[in-house]
């Protein structure tokens, strides 16, 4: 058998994986500090470690700025390629787990309240119809980003674009905000709201409903920074605005003719809920869903996903 000369006979040396692990980790949060008290060990211990991988691959891999630390092309590169194996290395362990004990395949999700309460709930439905014996965890919304990037989701469900380049976005679904109000009429199978207030009218324009009534604004930032942007380039001056901590008590409210709110059709539909504002104008907002490009998708990932874009598809 001919033999190519030009295959090279010899392995690269590997680098210390527990230096690698901890270089990770200084990238991840931004400092030797935030790293050292995230893994429980020492700074010098740390930056030690890393000033050997730096050594053996012969190139610097982040300078230091005040307390941060910016990372150097190479360190750049260098925390891409760990990142892939540090996810793949937690998918291994993971597979390994439920393959030896027996364990129902997993699925982590995360995702924005909205959408984790009024759109998600009955796709998941589905999915555990599909896949019976799949172990479904919906995990915290906060640092979404960060959840899957370290592997502890495998998917997120939002109302914005990943800022990280290590993530995958892909739009499913316009989701505007349209002005509501309460309905003088209850809505199909259900029973009219308190009549505690009063019906927002449908004739008048957007300025005119809220000159004359109490905007209900959600404590959620995604759309409470869309609804105060758009009145502040609209030049509209709501009587007054109120800010509810949860979306359903504040559905619950515009339906009892507290106030009127921007909501998404997900959240309004079958609800005591009129669209008000004669203009037809609407706040622009989609749905999302994003993953780690590093992450090989699983086959209850990629049954979620199909049943995601098939919903999507109809709304």
């Amino acid at each position: 058998m001919k033999v190519d000369d030009s295959t090279p006979t010899e392995t690269p040396r590997q680098p210390n994986f527990n230096h690698l692990w901890l270089f990770y980790n200084v990238a991840r949060f931004g400092s030797v500090s935030g790293a050292a008290r995230a893994l429980r060990t020492s700074q010098p211990s740390i930056s030690r470690q890393v000033r050997a991988l730096a050594d053996h691959l012969g190139a610097e891999l982040y300078v230091r700025k005040g307390r941060t630390i910016l990372l150097t092309d190479a360190g750049r590169l260098l925390f891409d390629h760990a990142q892939r194996i540090f996810t793949l290395g937690a998918d291994a362990v993971r597979a390994i787990q439920e393959w030896s004990g027996g364990r129902a395949a997993r699925l982590a999700i995360s995702a924005v309240p909205p959408l984790r309460d009024y759109w998600l709930p009955a796709r998941l439905g589905e999915l555990l119809r599909v896949q019976t014996d799949l172990d479904v965890r919906c995990g915290p919304h906060e640092n979404i980003e960060e959840r899957l990037i370290a592997g502890e989701s495998d998917v997120a469900m939002t109302d914005a674009p990943a800022a990280s380049g290590a993530l995958f976005s892909e739009p499913l679904f316009n989701a505007p905000l349209v002005l509501m109000g309460r309905s003088a009429a209850p809505p199909a199978g259900g029973v009219a709201g308190k009549k505690r207030g009063k019906t927002a009218g449908t004739g008048e324009g957007i300025g005119e409903v809220l000159a004359k009534n109490v905007l209900l604004v959600p404590a959620y930032p995604g759309w409470r920074g869309p609804v105060m942007k758009f009145l502040e380039e609209e030049r509209i001056r709501p009587a007054r605005i109120q800010v509810r901590e949860g979306i359903e008590g504040l559905v619950r409210c515009v339906e009892e003719g507290v106030g009127v709110a921007f909501l998404p059709a997900y959240v309004s539909a079958g609800r005591s809920l009129a669209r008000v504002g004669g203009e037809r104008i609407s706040i622009p907002l989609t749905a999302w869903v994003v993953m780690a490009r590093s992450r090989n998708p699983t086959t209850p990932l990629l049954a979620f996903l199909a049943i995601l874009r098939r919903a999507a598809g109809r709304e």
